[in-house]
Formats: C-alpha cells, sequence, structure tokens
C-alpha cells in the first residue's frame, strides 16, 4: 500500500523537493528520462500552425512553482503558486499582462492549496474553488475573497474536483479525497454548488487494489470516471458500483498510471497516461479507449510528468521530456489530431501548468514561475 500510495502522490513529491531544495529540484523533476525510440507518423493531413507571439512575463514576489491556473468567466485570470513564502494566490485583470497577490489566509494557511477550479457558468453566476492539503475553499467572487468549506468534507488532502455535465441547472459538484493507509478513497457530492457536502462513496475497489487517485471527471448523470496509479475506475450508479478498466493502457511493463482526465465540450473523455503511448479518447463514458497520437511522434519519446487544460472547441496539452524541443505544447480541436505549437521558452524550462484563455489564447507555466502567452492560435 505505502508503495502505491508513493507512486500516487505525484504533486507530493514536487512540493518536498521546492520545499528542501528549491525550485531547482523541482524543475529537474520535469526533465527528460530515459527516451523511447521516434514514432514515425504521417504528418501530410496535419499541417504545421503559423508562428506564435509569446509574451513572457513574471509574478511578483519571491521565485516560485505555478501549481495551477484558472479563467475566470469575466475575463480575470488566477494563477496559484508555491513560492519560498508559502502558498500565494495571484490575480491579472489584462490576460496576464500583470499580476496582484490577492492575500487570504484561507488559501494559504487553513486549506494550504494546490489547484483551481472555475465552474461553469450558471444563472447563479460562476463559483472557482481551491483544493488542498486541509481541504476545500470556495470563492463566489471570483477569487477576490476565500471561505474554507466544512460540512462533510475531509479534514485530509483532497485530489480533484468534477463538475456535472448539466452543472448549469443540476448545481452539482464531486470531490474526491485521497487515499489513507486502511481508508478511502472517497468520492463527495454538493448539490447546491459546492455550499454543502455528503459522502456519496467509499471507493473500495480501488483501496482493495492497492490504486492512489489521481483525477476525476464527470460524463453524465452518475457517472464518473478517476484516473489512477494504474488505468482508470469508472462508475454508472453514482458510486454504488465501480469497475476497473486497465486496457488498452496497459503494456509490457504493467498499466501505467493515468495522470490526467478531462470531459470534452463533446462530451467524449481524454485521459493521459504515464506510459509509451499518452492521449486516449473514449465516447462511450471510460468502458472502452483508442490512442489518438496523430501529429505527436515527438510526444511518444516523453517520461515524466503533464498537463491538460481545455476551451470550448480547443484541447491543450503538455508533455515534459521531448527530445530537441523539451517540453511541447500540442493542441487539438477533437482530440484526435493534434498540431505542435513552436515554443518559445528558454532552454531547460520545464511546464509546470497550463491555462486556456480562449480557443486561440494559451496561458504556460514553468516551473521557475515564469508565464508565457500564445496567441493567434491558427
Amino acid at each position: 500500500m505505502k508503495k502505491h500510495l508513493a507512486l500516487g502522490a505525484v504533486f507530493l513529491a514536487i512540493v518536498g523537493l521546492f520545499l528542501l531544495n528549491g525550485v531547482g529540484a523541482a524543475r529537474e523533476w520535469l526533465q527528460p528520462r530515459a527516451y523511447l525510440p521516434l514514432v514515425e507518423n504521417n504528418y501530410d493531413e496535419v499541417p504545421l500552425p503559423a508562428p506564435v507571439v509569446w509574451k513572457g512575463t513574471q509574478l511578483p514576489g519571491p521565485q516560485g512553482y505555478v501549481t495551477s491556473i484558472a479563467a475566470i468567466s469575466n475575463g480575470d485570470l488566477l494563477a496559484l503558486s508555491l513560492t519560498s513564502e508559502g502558498i500565494q494566490l495571484f490575480r491579472s485583470q489584462d490576460e496576464g499582462a500583470s499580476w496582484g497577490v490577492v492575500d487570504d489566509p484561507v488559501l494559504s494557511r487553513e486549506t494550504r492549496a494546490y489547484r483551481l477550479y472555475a465552474s461553469p457558468t450558471g444563472p447563479s453566476g460562476q463559483a472557482v474553488f481551491a483544493i488542498g492539503f486541509f481541504g476545500l475553499a470556495r470563492s463566489g467572487d471570483g477569487g477576490v475573497s476565500w471561505q474554507h468549506v466544512d460540512g462533510n468534507l475531509p479534514v485530509g488532502q483532497l485530489v480533484a474536483l468534477a463538475f456535472s455535465p448539466d452543472y448549469e441547472s443540476e448545481a452539482t459538484v464531486y470531490a474526491l479525497s485521497i487515499s489513507t493507509e486502511g481508508t478511502g478513497p472517497y468520492l463527495y457530492i454538493s448539490r447546491d454548488r459546492g455550499q454543502a457536502w455528503q459522502t456519496q462513496s467509499d471507493v473500495a475497489d480501488m483501496r482493495n487494489s492497492g490504486l492512489m487517485p489521481n483525477d476525476l471527471a464527470a460524463f453524465g448523470p452518475g457517472g464518473l470516471v478517476i484516473a489512477t496509479s494504474s488505468g482508470i475506475v469508472r462508475t454508472e450508479d453514482g458510486g454504488a458500483t465501480w469497475q476497473q478498466v486497465a486496457e488498452p493502457f496497459a503494456e509490457s511493463g504493467g498499466t501505467p498510471a493515468i495522470r490526467a482526465i478531462t470531459r470534452m465540450p463533446s462530451g467524449e473523455l481524454l485521459v493521459l497516461s504515464s506510459g509509451q503511448r499518452i492521449p486516449y479518447k473514449s465516447n462511450d463514458g471510460g468502458l472502452t479507449w483508442h490512442w489518438t497520437a496523430a501529429g505527436m511522434d515527438a510526444a511518444c519519446q516523453y517520461q515524466g510528468g503533464l498537463t491538460i487544460a481545455g476551451a470550448p472547441g480547443r484541447l491543450f496539452l503538455a508533455a515534459a521530456g521531448i527530445q530537441g524541443n523539451a517540453p511541447g505544447v500540442f493542441y487539438s480541436p477533437d482530440g484526435d489530431i493534434w498540431r505542435p505549437i513552436p515554443l518559445g521558452l528558454p532552454a531547460g524550462a520545464g511546464i509546470s501548468t497550463l491555462g486556456a484563455l480562449s480557443q486561440d489564447k494559451l496561458l504556460v507555466a514553468s516551473a521557475d514561475k515564469g508565464l508565457w502567452k500564445v496567441e493567434a492560435l491558427p
């Protein structure tokens, strides 16, 4: 169990490296591992994008590691960073050109936040959430002020949130807690936009199999998929029963971890594997999957961490450890065909996270807290 706990807590490892050895150690974690053979594919029908404009900016204050970016419906941006002075939240009102500090002890001390989520915008407006090592924080004013959410949520670490596909009408949010020795992970549900919570399910199948949760997505009424340290688990009945899916992710060395999962605008699911083949797509709620890597031959050399961000009609994916062009960013309109974005990042910079501003604007955070904006995507 401890072995799987260590494998599943990737973010905790980065945090530990940062606290002990500074940003350099966290950046080193993102550097290329052993390379796999380059896989040939047909680029003839995937034209390369036109040159894009990169604009570099720095967050104010001490050097740090940007862990999450959220785009708010009013046009503001939020960036969460782990710095030498602790956890800090930054806010931009000009698409990332300049940033100010949001000084709120709820995030930095009560929640110890590391990941942001902006809900879909509904009749009651938009809520912004931050999960952390000590539960959940919620903001109803675009991230200006925050409240720690208590109730039935655990005091310990949350792994991920997911919004119901019909969030605007249902107001349903799901939260997933981390596994600890002998307990969890637990699935929680809120039916009032994240203000009150109830325990929905004890995901005992994961605990009994020694699996650790990495991410969460909802695909329909009662339909949920959890990315784990070895494949995925899914439910169609709100967590009453769970099914483990290892195929087709399994490789010669075993079933790799699934690092990230998202529900696409089409309703299909996309997951990112840490194995030799990175993206997989499902159109049946995660029951079956197919590998989607057209235009991504270089990404097959990936061996480290990755992240994903989505905007309406377009997906963005970052993969560290690409030989001769590390790191790499790709975008796709449908999750099937991917196009590389020429990077202008400094040599040795690693990507920590992405934030999609719109279909043609993307914010990229490097491991040393530098931020770059790519504009005018074709």
